[in-house]
């Protein structure tokens, strides 16, 4: 058996919180971005959905168009690209940063 059995030095135990302060502060931003990208991934997909089904209404012809807004903060516009009707919905991300997202459309 060892002579000295008393456990860790003060110096030791310092010293390995502090290693562990520098990989947690190392790995927490990186981690957040991770949730944050997961959480825009989430966003997108409901924005196609929402865009798919309002395509899907005007191609039925169920609704004429105004501008709707949502309690999201997301905000669907009629416009014209290119020539062709189009359905856009402007959103901000998680980011704050302020996105568009069109569908065009063709009229029978």
């Amino acid at each position: 058996m060892f002579k000295n059995c008393n456990g860790f030095t003060l110096a030791e135990t310092v010293s390995s919180l502090i290693i562990w302060i520098m990989i947690a502060t190392f790995l927490l931003p990186n981690f957040l971005f991770i949730v944050l990208e997961r959480k825009n991934l989430q966003l997108e997909q409901s924005i196609r959905y929402t865009l798919t089904n309002e395509l899907e209404k005007r191609r039925a012809g169920e609704m004429q168009f105004d501008n709707e807004n949502y309690s999201s903060g997301m905000q669907i516009v009629e416009r014209t690209v290119e020539g062709n009707k189009a359905v856009c919905i402007i959103y901000d991300d998680y980011r704050n940063v302020s996105r568009e997202r069109c569908a065009i459309y063709y009229e029978d």
